[in-house]
């Protein structure tokens, strides 16, 4: 079918649709995204167009069976849309010589780059030894992040975010590094290392989601 026949928000001239990409209630912010492509999944089944202003436009899929069907239609050499800023300053600071990564890197490139990764990161020999040690970081994570901070109403904190921060950075580092961090200790110093990595990777997520779904000029 034509592009114009894909159902979504109403359209302005020269502005697209984009001011209508909100959900009833919600406040129009990257960390609320889930929220609104929720609701816009909700209202429009299978499939969403978006345009904004000096972007290429996009469809939004929103059921398993059609990103099954796209991720097989795209082959073993993708070019896939996104951090944009991440790949601006990989390739304007000189800190970085123009290192990329399978998330900035597109088609013949990222095929090279991830043909060479995916055995080791993908082979189930190579994660049993870690194991045992990701359970116990999830059962003490459980214990002092959930179970210990549960309100009258068996639910978790606004600050839960933080916490499945600490979560990740404990569980990445024990396979990166091969050590344990202690981001699951109780009161941290908000000076302490493990809070200044936690903290700036939620400054670089939250910065990064602004820059990339912001208007490009």
């Amino acid at each position: 079918k034509p592009w114009t026949e894909i159902p979504g928000p109403p359209k302005i001239p020269f502005l697209g649709n984009f001011l209508f990409v909100r959900a009833p209630g919600v406040e129009s912010r990257p960390w609320n995204t889930h929220l609104i492509f929720s609701y816009l999944g909700d209202k429009y089944r299978d499939m969403c167009r978006v345009e904004i202003p000096l972007r290429p436009p996009f469809v939004m899929i929103f059921t398993p069976e059609l990103c099954e069907k796209l991720y097989r239609s795209i082959g073993s050499r993708p070019v896939r849309p996104g951090f944009l800023a991440l790949d601006h300053i990989r390739k304007r600071d000189p800190v970085f010589d123009n290192a990329k990564g399978l998330l900035t890197t597109q088609g013949e490139e990222w095929y090279q780059f991830r043909r060479q990764v995916q055995k080791p990161m993908l082979n189930p020999k190579s994660v049993l030894p870690y194991t045992k040690h990701l359970e116990n970081i999830s059962d003490e994570f459980i214990e002092t992040m959930i179970a210990e901070k549960l309100d009258d109403k068996r639910e978790v904190s606004a600050e839960f975010l933080n916490d499945l921060y600490k979560w990740a950075c404990e569980s990445v580092c024990l396979i990166a590094l091969n050590t344990r961090m202690g981001c699951l200790e109780k009161n941290l110093s908000p000076d302490s290392e493990q809070l200044k990595i936690i903290n700036g990777v939620s400054t670089i997520l939250k910065t990064t989601a602004s820059l990339d779904n912001g208007i490009h000029v």
